[in-house]
């Protein structure tokens, strides 16, 4: 076994789980928030992806089985990702135009994923670190849309109260901030090691700061059924 996968990230991966198991406790206790049942999709299928990566680490201690297996699963992932979120958002805007748009590039994004696969065989078991940048240049448009249409449709939010709000700011926040992060480190470049594994640990925290938005995304009061 590869046990060096329980201190390699110092602990910032363990962090994000224990994050993450919390953010889903919490999701499942204040369910009340039907708007964010994307949300708790999206929880259960990053914890579901974190134990399922940690123990496939742990348990084929030879890496380029235990990189494949990584990167497949990341890249599916991804397509999972990219929908949920971009469906939350959508929710919360409401503009069809706006709506319609998200739809679109989302889609757009898919077949690109789709069509590397099938063009390239060989990309299915890499980490496809630059589309993961174009991911997170996305999901940063949506949010923005979502901030262009409070700001130009005078609604009314209560910043600490509104919990599309608080977990759209997250998603902002981390998908921005991974954009340099997948970018750089999808090059090729000559640097050591310990050099990554300091831009996983960064990568981790910034995800641990995701996963807090939520839980104060489900600590707000919920919406009164219409």
């Amino acid at each position: 076994m590869n046990y060096s996968v329980f201190t390699s990230h110092y602990f910032t991966d363990w962090i994000l789980t224990a994050t993450t198991l919390v953010s889903l406790v919490i999701s499942w206790t204040h369910r009340a928030h039907k708007q964010l049942f994307l949300i708790q999709i999206y929880i259960i299928a990053s914890l579901f992806i974190d134990v399922l990566l940690t123990l496939t680490e742990l348990l084929f201690p030879d890496d380029k089985l235990w990189m494949k297996i990584n990167s497949i699963t990341l890249n599916l992932y991804s397509i999972l990702e990219i929908v949920l979120i971009s469906l939350f958002i959508s929710n919360a805007i409401g503009r069809a135009s706006i709506r319609g748009l998200i739809k679109k590039l989302c889609a757009i994004y898919i077949l690109l994923f789709i069509s590397i696969w099938l063009y390239f065989p060989a990309t299915v078991t890499l980490n496809l670190r630059h589309l993961f940048a174009i991911e997170g240049i996305l999901i940063t448009t949506f949010s923005l849309f979502y901030f262009y249409e409070i700001m130009h449709m005078g609604f009314s939010v209560e910043i600490n109260k509104d919990s599309n709000f608080i977990a759209i700011s997250g998603i902002l926040f981390y998908f921005s901030a991974s954009v340099p992060y997948y970018f750089s480190s999808s090059q090729e470049l000559k640097l050591p090691a310990n050099f990554f594994v300091l831009y996983d640990c960064i990568n981790y925290a910034f995800y641990t700061i995701l996963f807090l938005t939520f839980i104060k995304a489900y600590l707000c009061p919920a919406l009164e059924p219409k």
